[in-house]
């Protein structure tokens, strides 16, 4: 579960930073079928000003907060071992006398 949660987190991040970029370049177009070409100009000037300082608080913050030796937290193996021989007795001789038959299983 926690492999797949990795996933769609840069999954996410992936479709929020092309939306992001696809709102910029809509916002662009916007401004130069509707304004003068020099207004527009001057207004894409600072749509691109304010893209820049969000990329570079952005990279900052990611520098900051998120360690370079990043170790995910997926499990490499399953850590719950066969449960029919937990409860069948096979591993633990305590449980000699308890019968549960693992293969009800196999109708599912």
């Amino acid at each position: 579960a926690i492999g797949i949660m990795e996933r769609m987190y840069r999954h996410c991040l992936v479709l929020f930073r092309l939306g992001l970029l696809c709102y910029l370049a809509a916002s662009i177009f916007a401004v130069f079928s509707m304004f003068p070409f020099l207004s527009a100009t001057m207004v894409s000037g600072v749509f691109l000003s304010f893209a820049y300082l969000l990329a570079l608080r952005s990279a900052q913050l990611r520098a900051k907060f998120v360690p370079q030796n990043f170790s995910s937290g997926s499990l490499k193996a399953s850590p719950v071992r066969d449960i029919g021989a937990e409860l069948t007795g096979r591993e633990d001789p305590s449980l000699g006398g308890f019968v549960f038959d693992a293969s009800f299983g196999k109708r599912i």
